[in-house]
């Protein structure tokens, strides 16, 4: 963990270390008054991802999408804007994706495993 998330995770940390992070972290989204903050921006980027899809030729994979609209309310959140660029967004939904995955995967350090692939992002 610390190879892939540093020495300051919050996997890494001492106890008191970890609540005082912690509490940095979660105060902005935990709590009915803090979410509603962000109730306008899910709305609307509900919305919208419903309306893109609406009109695709083409069925849509839900699970991708979905996890994309998802990506997008996260980003907003923790990041406070969303990308202007969509390229942005997916750069940063494949780069999530394989940090993800590397934290699911035996840490082994060669080219061809996923743990690997992390680390070199």
């Amino acid at each position: 963990m610390k190879t892939l998330f540093g020495k300051r995770s919050l996997h890494q940390v001492s106890k008191e270390e970890h609540q005082k992070l912690r509490r940095l972290i979660t105060i902005p989204i935990s709590g009915h008054a803090s979410l509603e903050m962000y109730i306008d921006h899910i709305e609307q980027t509900a919305i919208s991802g419903f309306e893109e899809w609406s009109s695709m030729e083409k069925p849509l994979e839900l699970l991708t999408s979905i996890k994309q609209l998802t990506f997008k309310v996260i980003w907003n959140i923790f990041m406070g804007s969303t990308p202007t660029k969509s390229t942005t967004i997916r750069e940063m939904e494949s780069l999530n994706d394989d940090i993800v995955l590397a934290f699911f995967t035996m840490p082994i350090n060669f080219p061809g495993f996923s743990f690997h692939k992390a680390l070199k992002r």
